[in-house]
């Protein structure tokens, strides 16, 4: 994947690609609000990574709108994400990611 930084509602986040993000669980990718990162797993596909990145920026976007419900909420998130992706990539507006 070739972005390395991302920005969401004027706050600048560095996007890495990670071996591991959480020895616990199998996380696919996390946003830290603090530290200001977005951390990737390099093990899968690049259009999981594509849609993954998609994801924590919309938790991005949420937490900046106080969205602390839906923000919370997995399955939406992962929801919108996918759906989102799906159609960007259908309409072949992914590619200038």
């Amino acid at each position: 994947m070739n972005i390395k930084k991302v920005k969401i509602l004027a706050t600048e986040y560095d996007v890495e690609e990670v071996e591991q993000i959480d020895k616990y669980t199998r996380l696919l990718g996390q946003i830290e609000y603090t530290e200001q990162k977005i951390k990737i797993d390099k093990n899968i596909s690049e259009d999981l990574k594509r849609e993954v990145l998609l994801h924590e920026i919309l938790h991005g976007i949420f937490e900046k709108l106080n969205y602390e419900g839906i923000n919370n909420d997995e399955q939406k998130v992962h929801s919108i994400a996918s759906t989102m992706y799906l159609v960007l990539k259908e309409n072949n507006l992914i590619n200038v990611w």
